[in-house]
């Protein structure tokens, strides 16, 4: 029996320029710098504040990243797994997206979405979507799995 292998060649990530400190946010909410630190232990945040920018364009630049450092060329890659609780919008899926931004050509994606509910249970959203034949069940040998983290 042959054995699936995968591995992982390259990572690529990016980060919004303003840096919002705690101390500025404590200009906005009854807060300290002290306060914030001794119970969640962040510093700074990195928010995307320019108009018109979203989820995607995060994933789009942290790809093209990965795609340089690795020497791939957008053509190549056959598969973007997209995780976030932060979508673009809920159709089309933020994985496309990204894809098209990216110039992800041959590329189909598949997107996950967490929501929270009540009670602290969290459900997964996971929707494939694809064009034509790309769609059945191959091997798969160029996948990104993006993933966007929102604190």
């Amino acid at each position: 029996m042959n054995k699936i292998r995968a591995a992982i060649t390259g990572i690529g990530a990016f980060l919004p320029e303003y840096r919002l400190t705690n101390e500025e946010l404590s200009t906005w909410v009854e807060t300290s710098d002290e306060w914030i630190m001794q119970r969640i232990g962040i510093k700074e945040r990195r928010i995307l504040k320019e108009d018109g920018l979203a989820t995607s364009d995060l994933g789009a630049a942290a790809i093209k990243e990965l795609l340089e450092k690795t020497g791939t060329a957008p053509e190549e890659i056959e598969l973007l797994i997209c995780a976030t609780i932060t979508p673009d919008t809920p159709l089309p899926a933020t994985a496309n997206v990204i894809s098209f931004k990216a110039g992800l050509v041959n590329a189909w994606g598949w997107k996950k979405t967490y929501r929270e509910l009540p009670k602290n249970k969290t459900v997964i959203d996971v929707e494939v979507f694809g064009f034509g034949e790309e769609t059945k069940a191959t091997r798969r040998d160029r996948i990104i799995n993006l993933c966007h983290h929102y604190s």
